[in-house]
């Protein structure tokens, strides 16, 4: 019996992965893509999940303009999540002055983190007192609550996402690299 290669790349959430084998990824429109990477965002909602994966997942910004409200809720949310107001803010402008920042921190089209899948809540399921999604402001008690562990951003790859769960080809995973240090990072 063949012994499966482990992965050759040194982000977190890939280091058990079999080499040579595709990534499961989703599509995540921004600036919730963002918040994935720099604000938290432990979980992503979705209407419908009819996957049993957990384990490594890639994340994914969609190519579709975030609206105006999208922003403003964003920046609501960030808020609710415990992140200070006037740190917020100095982020914000931090961001806006670097205009090196724009296609790191909030890409589109691209492959913008790793993380971990360790659970779906379904909807109307209760997230256990304690559990580290409790309370969080970013869950929808009436959707599907993906949440993810060992978020690691990575510099954004251009790829082409897709709805659901789609896979990411093993060459394009030994592309990431983490991307840290940009003193960007606003969770709590």
């Amino acid at each position: 019996m063949a012994v499966a290669k482990k992965a050759t790349t040194s982000l977190p959430p890939l280091r058990c992965w079999p080499a040579g084998q595709d990534v499961p990824a989703i599509s995540v429109r921004q600036p919730w893509a963002s918040a994935i990477c720099w604000c938290g965002k432990s979980i992503e909602n979705r209407s419908s999940w009819p996957f049993r994966h957990r384990g490594p997942l890639v994340i994914h910004a969609s190519r579709t303009p975030a609206t105006q409200a999208m922003v403003e809720s964003f920046a609501e949310k960030v808020l609710e999540s415990g992140v200070p107001r006037a740190r917020f803010f100095s982020r914000l402008e931090r961001w806006s002055e670097r205009e090196d920042l724009g296609e790191l921190i909030n890409p589109y089209g691209a492959i913008v983190a790793v993380s971990t899948l360790a659970e779906v809540f379904e909807p109307g399921r209760k997230i256990p007192a304690g559990h580290p999604a409790s309370g969080s402001p970013w869950a929808n008690d009436e959707a599907y609550r993906l949440f993810m562990t060992d978020i690691t951003p990575v510099r954004p790859v251009e790829f082409k996402g897709r709805f659901g769960l789609f896979k990411v080809p093993y060459k394009v995973i030994l592309r990431l690299e983490p991307l840290t240090g940009l003193g960007v990072a606003v969770s709590p």
